[in-house]
């Protein structure tokens, strides 16, 4: 059972992003549910098991809405009585249904990420021409994240929102600054500017869309000016925004996590090599090792529930941990394992689950199983050009990945 009194637990720990498994598995092993307090003195309800975790992602008694968790809240400073939170209006993370439901509706309408035929060969000629650039460096170590993993993601934004490249330079910036790490000085600062010039940017791109683009912008733009009922500029603009945040942090994550774990065992790495066709299965298995979101998003006991042998009381806050449900041996055998051909790997939680699950995911994938399977039929040779445990890793919001990747390719 859980601990009564909360467990001091810091998910942004230094030690804990760059190795969470140790005391997830820890966590889980004694029970199902925790009881934790964080340094912001968020106080939470942490869930590690599959099970639970997957009960609770569809539970319509579990709130995303932050006004349900108003008292915790306060209670750590984070609102003050009678200041409204801000945070429920005009957002997919932090709207339940009905307003969730007419903004991901509309989002669906404007464009169906399962409907990649526009998309993948965009995505491959990106691939293809980094690639190219990856050979002149034959023998010399090159940083996959800098150099691969953030500038494609980037890219691939950029021409699904209708960004032209020469603006890409400057909006790429903007979104690394905005994903600063929290431990670099200065860190707020930049995050606060770059936050507002991306902002400032979309307000202007939405302002100059005439109707008739195929961009995904243009899209939402042409149904918003159709009918503004269906959306308002506020949630138009933050629509776009979350998009490009959450695509940026859990693809270019997936490909660099995804890369390290293959490296890691070399065995399915040759299989990778080797095997083309199970290439796009096998991203679920690098989702379920070592996705980039460790946590979901918060929610919010709207009554008393009970999970597993803990009741969490009406406000109270609760989040999965996903880099311990996805390791819960009880669904996955050897959760410690990268095993390509698991045949259950999609039960994973990598993109959450229920009518929050990533809009954007089989764009993710796609993408993820294109860029790495470049990589490994461009290269003989792919290694670690630093030791393993000299890899660095950062954490932004929920997610975690190394900071840097210098790998050295050879041979093609």
């Amino acid at each position: 059972m859980a601990s009564r009194e909360p467990l001091d637990f810091d998910p942004f720990d230094p030690a804990f992003v760059t190795d969470p498994y140790p005391l997830l598995g820890k966590l889980r092993a004694e029970a199902a549910v925790h009881f934790v307090r964080q340094p912001n003195k968020i106080e939470r309800y942490v869930i590690v098991r599959l099970a639970e975790g997957r009960r609770m992602l569809t539970d319509k008694r579990f709130s995303a809405n932050p006004e349900v968790g108003r008292a915790a809240l306060e209670k750590a400073g984070y609102l003050q009585p009678g200041q409204g939170s801000g945070l429920a209006e005009a957002s997919l993370l932090t709207t339940d249904p009905p307003v969730h439901t007419r903004l991901r509706r509309l989002l669906s309408r404007a464009y169906d990420p399962h409907q990649q035929g526009q998309l993948r060969p965009i995505i491959e000629r990106t691939v293809a021409a980094m690639v190219e650039q990856l050979r002149a460096a034959d023998g010399a170590t090159v940083d996959l994240v800098t150099g691969f993993a953030h500038p494609l993601t980037i890219r691939t934004l950029c021409e699904l929102m209708g960004i032209t490249e020469h603006d890409s330079v400057a909006f790429g910036g903007w979104i690394n600054d905005v994903m600063t790490p929290r431990h670099r000085p200065g860190a707020n600062a930049i995050r606060m500017a770059a936050d507002q010039a991306v902002r400032d940017y979309l307000a202007a791109l939405i302002a100059a869309r005439t109707g008739g683009g195929d961009d995904l912008t243009s899209r939402l733009v042409d149904r918003w000016r159709a009918d503004p009922e269906q959306i308002t500029a506020a949630e138009l603009t933050n629509m776009l925004y979350e998009l490009i945040l959450a695509g940026y942090l859990t693809t270019a994550g997936l490909i660099v996590n995804g890369l390290l774990a293959l490296l890691d065992h070399p065995t399915q790495w040759r299989r990778w090599r080797s095997e083309p066709d199970l290439r796009p299965g096998a991203v679920e298995e690098l989702l379920r090792y070592d996705g980039p979101a460790f946590s979901g998003s918060s929610r919010f006991a709207t009554e008393d529930i009970e999970v597993g042998e803990v009741t969490i009381p009406a406000g109270g806050v609760v989040s999965v941990m996903f880099a311990a449900t996805n390791r819960d041996p009880r669904a996955f055998p050897d959760p410690d394992q990268l095993v390509l051909h698991r045949p259950n790997a999609q039960q994973h939680l990598g993109f959450s689950h229920g009518i929050h699950l990533c809009w954007g995911a089989p764009i993710a994938r796609l993408e993820t199983w294109i860029a790495l399977g470049a990589l490994a039929d461009a290269f003989e040779s792919v290694e670690l050009a630093v030791d393993r445990a000299e890899v660095s890793w950062g954490s932004v919001g929920n997610s975690r990945s190394p900071v840097a990747l210098p790998v050295a390719l050879r041979g093609s």
